[in-house]
């Protein structure tokens, strides 16, 4: 559960921020006043917001006057995402009392709304793109899905779920299987994290370390693997645990293949 709200407010969030990027003046392809990186599950609004990147642009050899028509249709997704989300935003305190599938149902609805949203900013995309553009378009999308949502989110909801004719079976599957990893993955971040700590101490005089000690006590795991002040191990930024070092240990990224 804990798993799923996440990713929906992540969704949510970069999303929305998606937006507030587009109403900022100055914001063109490659140009200051910012943009975003993932979309809603990486690649949405027709794989606009991932042709903000130079190395996505570069990869599609898009030359100049493609960049000026994109730039144009941009304008018009500020619009598009702009209303969407004052019209749309998910009410998360109503999910709190949903059962798992119904959530997951919530979110799949949320996507298809984003999707249908920008379905007419896809359609001018293509017609500015050649068809071997639109190909690898399509590729860099799957790999931002899979980075953004992870491997079990995004091969059971959306395009590649489809596409590739995963069954009920296989899905739940995946998620047995997401579940797995994702325990053996906070294991794993944990002892990295504990190991760099050591490190860091090490710089630390014998009599600091021991005043360190002290000033630490005995460890607790705080409840939903929080502590005061960041998120504890495993969170979804790799984010402070209780302990570390002068709080500045992060996690290491996500790895697109353990979600």
């Amino acid at each position: 559960m804990k798993r799923f709200f996440l990713s929906l407010a992540v969704a949510v969030i970069v999303a929305a921020s998606a937006s507030a990027a587009f109403a900022q003046p100055g914001g063109g392809f490659g140009g200051p006043g910012g943009g975003f990186g993932g979309g809603f599950g990486g690649g949405g609004g027709g794989g606009l917001d991932l042709l903000r990147d130079e190395n996505v642009r570069k990869d599609l050899e898009l030359v100049d006057e493609q960049v000026e028509k994109l730039t144009e249709i941009q304008g018009r997704m500020r619009e598009v995402m702009g209303d969407f989300f004052r019209n749309n935003a998910p009410d998360f305190r109503n999910m709190r009392d949903l059962s798992e599938d119904e959530r997951r149902a919530q979110f799949d609805s949320f996507r298809t709304k984003v999707e249908e949203a920008v379905a007419p900013i896809q359609k001018e995309v293509d017609e500015v793109l050649l068809p071997h553009q639109k190909e690898r378009l399509k590729q860099i999308q799957n790999q931002a899905r899979m980075r953004g949502q992870g491997t079990s989110q995004a091969l059971t909801s959306g395009t590649l779920a489809e596409e590739l004719g995963i069954t009920d079976e296989q899905k739940e599957k995946l998620r047995a299987v997401e579940q797995e990893v994702q325990a053996e993955l906070l294991k794993e971040i944990e002892r990295l994290r504990t190991d760099a700590r050591e490190k860091v101490l090490e710089v630390l005089t014998p009599e600091q370390r021991e005043k360190y000690k002290t000033m630490m006590g005995s460890p607790i795991e705080f409840s939903q693997g929080r502590g005061p002040g960041g998120r504890g191990p495993g969170g979804a930024a790799g984010g402070r645990g209780p302990g570390a070092a002068g709080g500045t240990q992060r996690g290491p990224e996500r790895p697109a293949s353990g979600d």
